[in-house]
């Protein structure tokens, strides 16, 4: 199959692999019975793939036109998909079951929801829409490219890279292992877990509203750490702040604790001395607390949130206005 022409849709076993059109799209390929061979191009327009229990996709599969809106859905309920499958355009990539193998590249105007099923290691979010999980498993090497938006609301990501300008955005799920934000990256976590060795490196911006946060996290020099709760201690005694309006904490050596606004509890040790399994605050960091009201009541609760996002957007604008 190698020999059938890039710009065509490549295909073994066509017999019975299209069924009529539903839902806009003028073709509709099922895998099985097709089986979608190494190295194929699929540029639609308007096409709709099926992959379920027991089909393949091969290897090197690209999926859309850079730059084209050309329609292409990709529903993945089961089977198999190849290593380096490559989303391009406007395609949609929906994941609910099967498997999908090492270096998923979603590139340019593609988005990816995902609710079950299994990424293998490198998947690398680096398109203009959302790469959205909501369940399912991602391997290791999750990364979040420049001027990427992923939103985690469920399921199990190993860990996850956000390289500069990426925006990541965690309400649910969990992420198992280590967090690097890197300079310019903006994360903003309301819920969820986040395990141990979250590092915020310089010019990154984590706001932490909810949510568990694990052990040894360290904030570096120029990084800003955003805090959000009902209340807050610093070595044992409760600070007395205003409310909605954030303050700078500049002790350092402390311990910082208390109780973040969605009812979660946290603790920070303050440390300026680095050590691998323990919290680090660089003195040149910043640190902000912020006193919101406890939510107490579903007004509350879409009080704050609408406020945060007002808070979010404005920090899109600045760091957008920035670069």
């Amino acid at each position: 199959m190698k020999s059938i022409p890039k710009i065509i849709i490549a295909l073994i076993c066509i017999a019975g692999s299209m069924t009529s059109a539903n839902a806009g799209f003028s073709t509709i390929i099922e895998v099985p019975p097709a089986v979608i061979s190494d190295d194929a191009s699929i540029i639609g327009p308007d096409t709709q793939i099926n992959v379920r229990e027991g089909g393949v996709v091969g290897e090197y599969v690209t999926v859309g036109r850079y730059g084209q809106t050309d329609h292409i859905e990709i529903n993945v309920y089961g089977g198999f998909i190849g290593v380096g499958l490559n989303l391009r355009g406007d395609t949609t990539l929906n994941i609910s079951g099967g498997y999908i193998d090492f270096a998923l590249d979603a590139v340019d105007m593609s988005t990816v929801n995902m609710s079950g099923g299994e990424l293998g290691s490198l998947a690398i979010a680096q398109s203009a829409k959302p790469f959205n999980i909501s369940g399912g498993t991602v391997g290791s090497g999750f990364y979040a490219s420049n001027g990427s938006l992923v939103n985690i609301s469920g399921g199990v990501v190993n860990d996850i890279i956000a390289l500069p300008d990426s925006t990541v955005r965690i309400t649910g799920g969990e992420i198992r292992d280590q967090y690097d934000a890197q300079n310019g990256s903006q994360t903003f976590i309301s819920g969820g877990s986040i395990g141990d060795h979250f590092r915020a490196q310089v010019d990154s911006l984590v706001s932490i509203s909810g949510g568990l946060i694990g052990e040894a996290f360290r904030a570096d020099a120029g990084s800003t750490i955003e805090l959000y709760g009902t209340e807050f201690s610093l070595d044992g005694q409760s600070l007395s702040l205003p409310l909605r309006q954030a303050v700078e904490i500049t002790e350092r050596n402390q311990r910082l604790n208390g109780t973040l606004a969605d009812g979660t509890a946290f603790e920070f040790d303050l440390n300026t001395q680095f050590s691998f399994n323990s919290d680090t605050f660089d003195q040149n960091a910043t640190l902000k607390v912020t006193l919101v009201p406890e939510p107490s009541s579903a007004a509350a609760l879409v009080s704050l949130g609408l406020w945060r996002m007002r808070r979010e957007l404005h920090t899109d604008a600045q760091h957008l206005h920035a670069a």
